[in-house]
């Protein structure tokens, strides 16, 4: 019962308390999205070892591909722009709060990636978005 109260109190409160509510989203996206760098290095199918920068490359490349999702969701799903434009949006500010992280990460793994001989091929824009704007 108390929890519906603040709720209420913090939905009343106006602009105020929407930056609040934005600002805790906001938070959990950050915080839950993981960090690129880590996903590149040691989590992901072809590692990306020996890759500078690799974390920063997958931010803005996720962000590149999203932004390609409203046109195709239109044309092969007929999805609205009402749906897939905010979902484009969301999935940037989160890889985009993610950026300055994975250039901090990256920055601590430089000197690993230049002593390490790539075994997989690098991301890019061109080989990471398949044709339906997925990574």
């Amino acid at each position: 019962m108390k929890n519906h109260k603040l709720v209420r109190s913090i939905i009343k409160s106006g602009r105020a308390g929407m930056k609040w509510i934005l600002f805790a989203i906001l938070a959990v996206a950050v915080t839950t999205s993981g960090c690129a760098t880590v996903h590149s290095k040691m989590l992901a199918a072809k590692s990306q070892h020996g890759y500078p920068y690799s974390g920063v490359s997958m931010d803005a490349i996720a962000v590149a591909c999203a932004w390609k999702l409203p046109a195709v969701a239109k044309k092969e799903d007929g999805t609205s722009y009402f749906v897939s434009v905010p979902v484009a949006v969301a999935s940037s500010a989160v890889f985009l709060a993610d950026a300055p992280l994975s250039f901090a990460a990256d920055s601590l793994w430089l000197p690993f990636d230049l002593a390490a001989k790539p075994v997989h091929e690098r991301w890019t824009f061109s080989n990471s978005c398949n044709a339906s704007g997925r990574i």
